[in-house]
């Protein structure tokens, strides 16, 4: 009976044992379908992501056959845009040359006003403020030209003085280098060898802050070991000298800084002096109503020539030197033509065969003629040339 007892306890545990293990692979099961799952998961997704890889496959396909087929297309689309830059520089061009194109017309304009009231004497007297105003658009013209000379300059000089002083400066650094260079194999100055191995290319590469943080390392280096340079061509004399360019190139640098300012503000300034002219314009133009019905000519041709739009270009001036005795004309007699006021070049003419001389286009303004010619005085004589009515000269030279 015991015997019995135990073997059904001990079926009992075995029972329960493998009761125990298939609970557990029951739980193994369970993790291997959640694991089943997840690879499921993961495959999905890869599909997923070769569908999409495919699809973006499949699209640069088709960029690659529309490039390959449609070559035009990309030209225009270049050409496109290179034709949007184009308008807009052209547009932008278009504004400023036509902004320079009426400055000149308003100059010239201004120029005519001044040179019709100066050769009308007594009718500038008959403006209360007329020759106040004469005398400040006078000052307002001259700072107008010299605004145009100036931006016509620009900053070339100051631009080629600087490279010309950057190249002097560098040639000076190498050759000193390679003397210094020499005195440090000597001392075995790793150091002192390796700043002296510089090139042109290098120093080409600088800046300009770099290259004179350069130039004066090289000079203090050379300072520390004068005494023992002399054998090696260097001396107070050449020290004096290499600082000499140093500063010279410090000090064109803010030269240029400021003379790039300038150039930048003179287009601005000009507006400016334009507007201040066209005020003493205005006010010229309140008080030469006071000489409307007594001298009609010359305010009919004041208004006439207010208008900027007028091209005072087109004045033509003819003339004829003759001898004053005989009245014969004299031929190569030199006729110089200087405009008052003005830096522009003068005029030069020489007589024809019978004394005859032609200007086709001229400046209104007061003019300077000097008139020469071998075995006759020289003469010098002013004329006002006004408006755009053909100018006729008659010059008679006395033998001498």
């Amino acid at each position: 009976m015991k015997r019995q007892k135990f073997d059904l306890k001990e079926q009992k545990c075995n029972l329960r044992k493998q009761k125990f293990d298939l609970r557990g692979q029951k739980c193994n099961l369970r993790g291997q379908k959640s694991n089943l799952k997840e690879q499921k998961f993961d495959l999905r997704k890869q599909k997923s992501d070769l569908k999409e890889q495919k699809s973006d496959l499949r699209k640069q396909k088709c960029n690659l056959k529309r490039q390959k087929f449609d070559p035009d297309r990309l030209w225009c689309n270049l050409k496109g845009q290179k034709w949007k830059y184009f308008t807009k520089f052209y547009t932008n061009h278009k504004k400023l040359t036509k902004m320079i194109n009426l400055q000149e017309r308003k100059l010239q304009m201004y120029l005519t006003l001044r040179a019709l009231l100066r050769a009308y004497p007594e009718v500038l007297t008959k403006l209360p403020n007329g020759e106040e105003y004469l005398s400040a658009l006078d000052g307002v013209i001259l700072i107008i030209q010299n605004n145009i000379e100036l931006k016509q300059k620009g900053t070339t000089s100051i631009s080629n003085q600087q490279k010309e002083q950057k190249a002097q400066l560098k040639s000076r650094m190498l050759e000193d280098s390679l003397k210094l260079k020499a005195y440090a194999n000597y001392q075995n100055n790793a150091a002192l060898i390796e700043f002296c191995s510089t090139t042109d290319t290098k120093l080409g590469k600088l800046n300009d802050t770099e290259f004179v943080v350069h130039a004066k390392s090289l000079y203090g280096y050379i300072g520390e070991s004068l005494p023992g340079l002399s054998r090696y061509q260097l001396s107070p004399e050449t020290q004096a000298s290499l600082l000499d360019l140093v500063t010279g190139f410090e000090l064109i640098n803010p030269a240029l800084s400021n003379a790039k300012g300038s150039y930048k503000n003179l287009s601005y300034d000009l507006i400016e002096n334009f507007k201040e002219a066209d005020a003493i314009v205005a006010k010229l133009d309140i008080e030469i109503e006071l000489i409307k019905s007594t001298d009609t000519a010359v305010y009919n041709i004041y208004r006439t020539k207010r208008k900027p739009d007028y091209n005072p270009d087109t004045n033509d001036l003819v003339g004829h030197v003759l001898d004053a005795e005989t009245g014969a004309g004299l031929p190569n007699a030199t006729l110089t033509f200087t405009l008052n006021g003005s830096t522009a070049a003068p005029i030069v003419k020489t007589s024809a065969e019978k004394g005859g001389f032609q200007i086709k286009t001229i400046a209104p303004g007061i003019y300077t003629v000097t008139i020469t010619k071998i075995g006759y005085q020289t003469q010098t004589l002013p004329i006002t040339i006004i408006g755009d009515d053909q100018f006729s000269l008659e010059v008679k030279l006395v033998r001498g």
